[in-house]
């Protein structure tokens, strides 16, 4: 779904859009932004299933339980379990303790962008997308 055509262009089909990155961005920055389309290539961005997977993905990256995602955050365990089933949308309070306990952005966990995200936390999240996929994949 994704293509890329140069080092400053990037094509999403599923987006409908061309990015232009800019010169000047870091590897980080152009990796957080694959990144941000390779995991809404099924949801959109902003969509309740969307979050829920990058809450999922980023729990699983830092190699983590909900329980403990959670409580280091200083979020109640059981209102994260519903945020990452899909089954609310973590409130901004909720979000902004997420990001101040791993180090995240309410632009990753709203929208998608891991622009901001440290060169590190991009790195593990994008080594366990295909992880997550295949477990997914052989459940279903």
């Amino acid at each position: 779904m994704i293509a890329e055509t140069s080092m400053s262009r990037v094509y999403s089909s599923h987006l409908n859009e061309v990015k232009q990155l800019e010169p000047e961005l870091t590897p980080a920055v152009r990796w957080g932004t694959l990144l941000r389309m390779e995991l809404i290539k099924h949801a959109a961005p902003r969509s309740i299933d969307a979050i829920a997977e990058r809450l999922r993905v980023t729990r699983l990256a830092l190699g983590m339980r909900q329980n403990a995602f959670a409580g280091a955050a200083g979020v109640a365990p059981n209102a994260y379990n519903q945020w990452e089933r899909a089954k609310g949308r973590p409130d901004i309070d909720g979000a902004q303790a997420l990001c101040d306990g791993h180090g995240l952005t309410l632009d990753w966990i709203y929208r998608g962008d891991a622009s901001s995200l440290s060169a590190g936390l991009v790195e593990k999240i994008r080594a366990k997308i295909p992880k997550v996929a295949a477990a997914t994949s052989r459940v279903a």
